[in-house]
């Protein structure tokens, strides 16, 4: 995310005076980063690796920071930076085919 570029660009002594908050609500206003790090549930059967693509609408919103099998929900799990509420659609592209799921709240049980 812009937050990332942002914070990297004031990296070292100015970043250590501002502190890292103030870098990342410096970003928010110069870029308009309002993506948070949202969980996501995959309905379908398959299992979501970091990378892979997330598709909201048909068009490409981010890529996945973390996903895996959960063994206690027997279901895919990940985790991305979304600007989407809890709840909305999301699809994720595992070897060329779309698994549907959905944003959800963490933790995810």
């Amino acid at each position: 995310p812009p937050s990332v570029v942002i914070s990297f660009l004031f990296s070292g002594t100015i970043q250590t005076k501002l502190g890292l908050n103030l870098v990342a609500i410096l970003s928010i206003f110069i870029v308009g980063d309002i993506s948070k790090l949202r969980g996501i549930l995959i309905d379908d059967r398959g299992i979501i690796r970091p990378g892979n693509s997330v598709f909201y609408q048909g068009e490409k919103v981010s890529s996945l920071t973390s996903g895996t099998l959960s063994p206690s929900i027997r279901k895919g799990i990940g985790m991305a930076y979304l600007d989407l509420d809890i709840g909305e659609p999301v699809t994720v592209e595992v070897r060329g085919n779309h698994l549907n799921g959905h944003v959800v709240r963490m933790p995810f049980l």
